[in-house]
């Protein structure tokens, strides 16, 4: 169920998959009609002290199950059934998936409005969240073992769900599965350089408007190894400032609170120079591995 909104029909928080930490994304169902009149959650990051032209952020926006995507539909696309219920009429229109950018690390599927993206014109809108930084990007496997090899392309599999999830549904919304086009600037362009190298995305994506970023930040393993080398030394030093033993660190990293690795997340990404410690890693099981820049 989605609700009409100035001129457009907005479904928003809609869930295309389920985040387990480390874990790649799971498929996610439900039965009956489902609200969809309000945000989902933002991908969990370090969200104090933001830039100046930031909006405020409260904690209660953030979650680890943060895959949901937004879709928008112009009005006059629309009409309703016998109950009031919004529904697409006529052929379906082309539709446009937005990656946010934000370095790997900041960012969610609210940064525009269907009013700056769609404007007057005839076509779908859908920003889609998918998780950063550590809980998205960070390669755990030398510490957790082989069940975490791919770990630091978890983020990379959420956008793979969320555009097959769209191909899949989009139909349902008045949306033309044929005609998706995939757009990004920043991160959210260098993740569609990594997604390009993924056969599976010709099937889902027609065609694809990237800025200011393309294959540069896809990693080598051993770049993923170095990068949670360093991030679990950092996050051994928080351990111990709670009280905790930090031999016990691997172990912890599945079970404490998500706002103790973003506090690690804040100290390890405190680094002049360097804005995207995560990033895609051609791992050889997400990613090919002569896929690197």
């Amino acid at each position: 169920m989605g609700e009409i909104s100035g001129e457009y029909g907005a479904f928003k928080g809609i869930p295309f998959a389920k985040a387990q930490r480390f874990c790649p994304p799971e498929p996610v169902s439900w039965t009956g009609v489902k609200d969809c009149t309000s945000f989902g959650k933002k991908a969990m990051q370090v969200f104090d002290g933001g830039a100046p032209w930031m909006k405020p952020q409260s904690r209660d926006e953030f979650d680890e199950d943060c895959l949901n995507l937004n879709i928008y539909i112009p009005q006059k696309a629309l009409t309703s059934d016998e109950n009031g219920r919004i529904k697409p009429e006529g052929p379906g229109l082309p539709v446009l998936v937005e990656i946010h950018g934000g370095a790997f690390q900041t960012g969610s599927n609210r940064e525009h409005t269907p009013k700056q993206m769609i404007r007057d014109n005839d076509f779908i809108y859908v920003p889609v969240n998918y998780r950063l930084g550590v809980l998205g990007f960070l390669y755990v496997g030398d510490v957790l073992g082989d069940k975490w090899a791919g770990s630091a392309n978890n983020g990379i599999l959420d956008l793979m769900a969320s555009i097959r999830w769209i191909y899949e549904n989009i139909r349902a919304f008045g949306g033309d599965p044929e005609r998706i086009t995939l757009m990004g600037s920043s991160a959210g362009a260098k993740a569609m350089g990594a997604m390009l190298c993924i056969p599976e995305m010709k099937k889902y994506v027609h065609q694809v408007i990237m800025s200011s970023g393309a294959t540069q930040s896809i990693r080598r393993k051993a770049t993923a190894q170095k990068t949670g080398e360093g991030f679990m030394n950092v996050f051994k030093q928080i351990l111990e400032k709670h009280g905790c033993d930090p031999v016990d660190a691997p172990g912890k990293l599945l079970s404490v609170s998500p706002d103790l690795l973003m506090e690690a997340q804040k100290i390890f990404c405190d680094n002049p120079g360097n804005t995207c410690m995560f990033g895609p890693v051609a791992d050889g099981i997400t990613l090919p591995l002569d896929c690197e820049a």
